[in-house]
C-alpha cells in the first residue's frame, strides 16, 4: 500500500508540473510521464520489507506476539532454516523483547516472544540498513515498523459508588446530586493515581469541577466533587485524547466521554386507566407513572394530595405505592363510567421535589373483564344426596361464540341412554352485562334416577368465547383478541 502512495505522489508531481508548464509542450509531458515509470519500476524490483507483522494495536488478549518481516528477497542460505538464536543482526526491537528468532524461509525472518509485552506500551522494530540480499542488494525503503499493545480505555462509569456497593440501583439518567459527586471510574488497565488524575476532566454546559481522588484498585479510582452538581444537569467525565496511565505509557488516541445526568423534575409521565399485572384485588385501578417515587409508606400523605369530580373519599386504602408508580383502586365507580383525577402541586417525590403544577386527568372505567371458569381441581363432586350439577362461571363472553351441549351415554344399567342431547346456545340468551354469572348445568335429564341417587354416563362439551387484553412489549400497545375455552368432560 505504501508503494501505491508513492506512485500517487510521483504522478500528482509530475501533473502538477504539467499543469504550470503546459506551453513547454508534449516532449516534456512524456519526458515526466518516462521517468515515473522508471522510478515505480525501481520500486518494485528494489530490495526491501514486503510486509510487517503485527501493526497497529494488539488484541487485548495476546500478550506474547510473533513478530514477521518478510523480505522481497532471500536474505539467508537454505541451510539457515529453522536454527533458533537469541539475537539478530537484521533486526532490533526497542524497548527490546527476549525471545527466539527463526528463518521460515529463506526471505521470512520470525521472532517469537518469551517476555510477555508491557501494557500500553509502543515498540518498534527497526531493520539494519546493512541489510543485503544473498544478491548483494542493500536494502531500501521502510526500515522501521511500529505496533502497540492495548491502549488505555474507561470501561465504566458509576456515580453513586457508595450507594451501587450497598447493592443500591442508581438510574444514571436521573442521579441525586449528592450521590453524583460520588464517581468510581474503572478502566481496562492499571493506571497510576498521580498520573491519570491530572489527565481526567469532569464538566457540564458551564463549568469544570474539580475533585479529589483516591484508588479503589489497579483499575478501579474514585472521586469526589468539590461541589454539589445543580440538579437536571448532564455531567461529563472525559478523558482526553493523549492521556497516559502512566509515565511512558503508550498515549490514548482519541478523546473517550461517558455522561450521566443529575436529578430530573418531579412530573407525571403517563396514565394508565386500564393497568394489568396487578394485585387482582384492586378494582377499577388507575396507574399513574411519575419520574420518581414517592417515598415509601406515605399511602395516607399520597391520599390527601389526590381528588375527583365528582367527589369520592380518598384514603391510604385506595393507594398503593410501588417503584415510580401511584395505584388509585377500589373506588365506588361503575363500569364504563367517566370520572376525574387531580393531583396537587404540593405532591413531593422521594428527593423532597413538588409537582412543578398540578395535573388532571379524564378517567374512563373499562367494562368488566371477560372470563370464563370451570373448576377443574380440589374438590369438585357432590354427594349423593344433591341433585347432579355441573356449575361454571363467566362474565362477558362472546354470546354468538358460546354453547354448550350434553349427551347421554348409558342408563343405571349400563346399557345405552335413549335420553336426547341437550343444546344450550348463549347467543339466544340475555346475559346481563359487566356481572359474573354462575351456570348451573342440570343432569338429571339425562342420568337415571335409581330412587336412591342418579346413575348413568353422559358427555358434556363445553366452548365459551372470550376477549382477553394484553400489553404488546415492542410497541408499548394495549390489544385486545378473541379466545375461547373448550371443556369436554365424560
Amino acid at each position: 500500500m505504501k508503494n501505491v502512495f508513492r506512485m500517487m505522489g510521483v504522478l500528482f508531481i509530475g501533473t502538477a508540473l504539467t499543469l504550470s508548464l503546459f506551453g513547454c509542450g508534449k516532449n516534456k509531458k512524456q519526458s515526466e510521464g518516462t521517468e515515473s515509470s522508471a522510478r515505480q519500476k525501481e520500486e518494485n524490483t528494489s530490495f526491501r520489507v514486503l510486509n510487517f507483522t503485527p501493526e497497529g494495536e494488539l488484541p487485548a488478549n495476546v500478550t506474547f506476539p510473533s513478530i514477521q518481516v518478510q523480505f522481497s528477497e532471500p536474505v539467508v542460505a537454505l541451510k539457515e532454516l529453522g536454527k533458533p538464536t537469541d539475537k539478530s543482526d537484521f533486526v532490533k526491537i526497542v524497548p527490546e523483547l527476549k525471545g527466539t528468532y527463526r528463518w521460515f524461509g529463506t526471505s521470512l525472518l520470525s521472532f517469537e516472544c518469551s517476555d510477555g509485552i508491557i501494557p500500553q506500551k509502543e515498540y518498534t522494530i527497526v531493520v539494519s540498513d546493512k541489510t543485503k540480499s544473498i544478491g548483494g542488494e542493500k536494502i531500501t525503503g521502510q526500515l522501521e515498523y511500529k505496533f502497540h499493545s492495548e491502549e488505555l480505555k474507561i470501561a465504566s462509569v458509576l456515580p453513586g459508588y457508595e450507594e451501587v456497593k450497598k447493592g443500591h440501583f442508581i438510574d444514571t439518567d436521573d442521579v441525586p446530586v449528592e450521590e453524583a459527586r460520588d464517581i468510581a471510574i474503572f478502566f481496562n488497565l492499571p493506571v497510576n493515581l498521580n498520573t491519570i488524575i491530572k489527565e481526567i476532566e469532569i464538566h457540564d454546559d458551564e463549568k469544570k469541577y474539580q475533585f479529589s481522588a483516591k484508588k479503589e484498585s489497579d483499575t478501579v479510582i474514585r472521586l469526589t466533587l468539590k461541589e454539589t452538581p445543580p440538579k437536571n444537569t448532564t455531567l461529563d467525565v472525559v478523558l482526553p485524547e493523549g492521556s497516559m496511565a502512566d509515565s511512558d505509557c503508550y498515549k490514548t488516541t482519541e478523546e473517550q466521554t461517558f455522561s450521566f445526568h443529575t436529578l430530573v423534575p418531579f412530573t407525571v409521565e403517563k396514565t394508565d386507566a386500564e393497568p394489568q399485572y396487578l394485585d387482582s384485588s384492586f378494582s377499577n385501578p388507575v396507574q399513574i407513572f411519575f419520574s420518581h417515587g414517592v417515598k415509601e409508606g406515605s399511602e395516607a400523605e399520597v391520599a390527601k394530595h389526590i381528588s375527583t369530580v365528582p367527589k369520592m373519599q380518598i384514603t391510604a386504602k385506595n393507594i398503593s405505592i410501588g417503584g415510580k408508580t401511584i395505584v388509585i383502586h377500589s373506588l365506588p365507580v361503575a363500569f364504563e363510567s367517566t370520572y376525574s383525577i387531580t393531583i396537587d402541586a404540593a405532591l413531593a417525590d422521594a428527593y423532597g421535589q413538588k409537582l412543578a403544577e398540578k395535573y388532571s386527568t379524564q378517567i374512563t372505567v373499562p367494562s368488566a373483564a371477560s372470563f370464563v371458569y370451570f373448576k377443574d381441581n380440589g374438590f369438585k363432586m357432590l354427594e349423593s344426596q344433591f341433585a347432579p350439577k355441573l356449575v361454571f362461571e363467566f362474565q362477558n363472553i362472546i354470546k354468538d361464540k358460546s354453547l354448550y351441549e350434553i349427551t347421554p351415554l348409558t342408563r343405571a344399567n349400563g346399557k345405552l341412554s335413549s335420553s336426547p342431547q341437550i343444546h344450550v346456545d348463549f347467543g339466544k340468551r340475555y346475559l346481563e352485562k359487566n356481572t359474573k354469572i354462575l351456570e348451573p348445568v342440570n343432569l338429571e335429564q339425562v342420568l337415571e334416577n335409581t330412587g336412591t341417587d342418579y346413575r348413568g354416563s353422559l358427555f358434556f362439551y363445553a366452548k365459551i368465547g372470550y376477549t382477553y387484553k394484553y400489553t404488546d412489549w415492542n410497541s408499548g400497545e394495549k390489544k385486545q383478541e378473541e379466545d375461547s375455552e373448550v371443556k369436554i368432560l365424560r
